[in-house]
């Protein structure tokens, strides 16, 4: 049974650890979550805890519930690990099919880490709590590289279709200076490849994708949505603010 003593300003707890369990628990020291506060117990002949606790009915009350959680533990070291529970079949199905759509988002976007698949995956109507995708993500070995020497692309690259009319495409892209104190700014650029007309120059010293897509939303209200918006290859618009943005 447990017992409290009173000394010196501070109650000792002494629960008496069962003799099949001093083996396996002497020496351990276990941190026990009671009424919102870990509280840390070193075990070995007894679990003993010392608190400086004033009002001696909250010591009782605190001491119970830790009581309480030792006795929990012991049972807990007493049954052993338990074996894992297999998940029901359906559920392993549905593992498969996200697995096979994961990795070929992967294969499509090789520069996309798990969260911005999450927003691919999402965007294909498959719903899935965020840290499962990153368990599947890990086992499935996707994880993004980082980047070696520069290659240069084999292959002849199709040429891209010319526009024939208003809004069909806007073509955006940054342009960087510095001014003469030395602080340097960015400008978004925003041309209509048909008119060759530069629809917007947003300029600022930093320019993140939730800035860029304000900015967007402003001019769709003020010119039109266009077919297609196209940029380079670098990773200035893959921001998941952009991402979200596409979304809309």
């Amino acid at each position: 049974m447990p017992t409290l003593h009173y000394q010196q300003g501070s109650y000792d707890l002494n629960v008496k650890v069962p003799k099949a369990l001093r083996v396996q628990a002497k020496g351990r020291r276990v941190s026990l979550p009671v009424a919102g506060e870990r509280h840390s117990v070193m075990i070995g002949e007894k679990a003993v805890l010392s608190l400086r606790i004033k009002d001696p009915e909250t010591a009782k009350t605190r001491f119970r519930l830790l009581a309480q959680a030792l006795g929990q533990y012991f049972e807990a070291i007493a049954k052993g690990p338990q074996p894992l529970t297999r998940l029901p079949a359906e559920t392993q199905s549905d593992d498969v099919t996200i697995r096979e759509r994961l990795k070929t988002l992967a294969g499509q976007r090789r520069r996309f880490g798990y969260r911005r698949l999450h927003i691919l995956l999402r965007r294909g109507g498959v719903v899935l709590n965020h840290k499962k995708l990153f368990r599947l993500y890990r086992e499935e070995r996707l994880t993004v590289r980082r980047r070696g020497g520069r290659k240069r692309a084999l292959g002849t690259r199709a040429p891209m279709a010319m526009p024939q009319g208003l809004n069909q495409r806007w073509s955006l892209d940054f342009v960087a200076d510095q001014l003469v104190d030395g602080r340097r700014f960015r400008v978004l650029v925003v041309v209509d490849d048909f008119t060759r007309e530069c629809l917007a120059l947003v300029v600022d010293t930093s320019l993140s994708g939730q800035r860029v897509a304000r900015e967007l939303d402003a001019l769709i209200a003020l010119r039109g949505r266009p077919l297609m918006v196209v940029s380079d290859n670098g990773t200035k618009l893959t921001s998941r603010a952009i991402l979200q943005w596409q979304e809309g």
